[in-house]
């Protein structure tokens, strides 16, 4: 099926409905509808025109996708009552938005596409997450919420690479990756709470290498904290820590199962805990934060 109408079209599937391909030209609007499953090979564009396009999806059990392809602006809004499955998604640029809400999302390879400039936003609302591969581009965010209001996300990913400029922000939830990745960066939060009320459990199942600059639960870099507090946001790193120089900012707590080598300047504000060591580079600092109590 290819779909080269800027006029909104409907389609109202049967029950267990089955759509091979769809391709998409410019400024495609769709709305899938279907009161059982819906399952589709590929969404993509047919050309390499930047397309304004938008995909909405609603099904009353789950949503079945193997391949979505969007380029810049490109938006997308699905919803499902019991499951999302996309075997691999990736997101354009120009102030593409992907919302997906469901009980649980699987996704096997989540990325953004170096279509277009400027910003990405990822939005999963589930209580249950499993993404294989994540690879976030620049200025892209991917933000978790809960699908019920009252439960806690249980996040699980294989492996995370973030940008110079990405952002993960959080919700209360256990976080379980085995590789995490931040390059040096502009002095952005790489990964951050969405709030002050938010308890954040993040386990890393080896090594973590964050390079120059990041923060993590900051503001940024060189001692900007913010003003989350630092004993809500727990690390845990099944290995050993190793940070850049730049300034690398932590506002948290960090529970490291190795050693610790920390670049120069390092800031943290919370606690540190080690088994092993904890090194100071030659010439570095490491800055902790500690208020002063105040004297009446």
């Amino acid at each position: 099926m290819i779909c080269n109408s800027p006029r909104p079209l409907t389609l109202n599937l049967p029950s267990s409905s089955f759509l091979n391909n769809l391709k998409l030209t410019k400024k495609a609007h769709i709305y899938f509808k279907t009161t059982n499953n819906l399952k589709i090979g590929s969404i993509g564009e047919r050309w390499g025109w930047n397309s304004n396009n938008y995909l909405e999806a609603l099904s009353t059990n789950s949503i079945s996708i193997y391949n979505v392809y969007l380029k810049s602006k490109g938006d997308i809004n699905f919803k499902a009552k019991q499951k999302i499955d996309i075997h691999n998604l990736q997101v354009g640029r120009n102030g593409s938005e992907v919302v997906l809400k469901a009980p649980k999302v699987v996704i096997d390879q989540l990325s953004q596409t170096n279509s277009g400039s400027g910003t990405s936003l990822i939005k999963i609302y589930a209580n249950e997450v499993d993404i294989e591969t994540i690879n976030l581009g620049q200025k892209a965010t991917l933000r978790i919420y809960p699908y019920s209001a009252d439960s806690n996300v249980t996040f699980h990913s294989n492996e995370i690479t973030a940008s110079s400029s990405s952002t993960m922000i959080l919700s209360s939830g256990n976080y379980y990756t085995n590789y995490f990745d931040i390059p040096g960066t502009s002095g952005v939060a790489s990964v951050k709470a969405s709030d002050s009320s938010q308890i954040i459990n993040f386990f890393i199942n080896g090594d973590f290498s964050p390079g120059n600059n990041p923060g993590i639960n900051s503001n940024g870099k060189g001692g900007n904290f913010g003003t989350l507090p630092p004993a809500n946001f727990r690390l845990f790193i099944n290995g050993d820590l190793s940070t850049g120089g730049g300034g690398t900012t932590f506002n948290s707590l960090i529970y490291v199962e190795g050693s610790a080598r920390l670049g120069s300047p390092t800031y943290i504000r919370g606690a540190l805990s080690t088994a092993g060591d904890i090194t100071i580079k030659n010439g570095g600092k490491f800055i902790t934060h500690v208020p002063i109590p105040r004297i009446i």
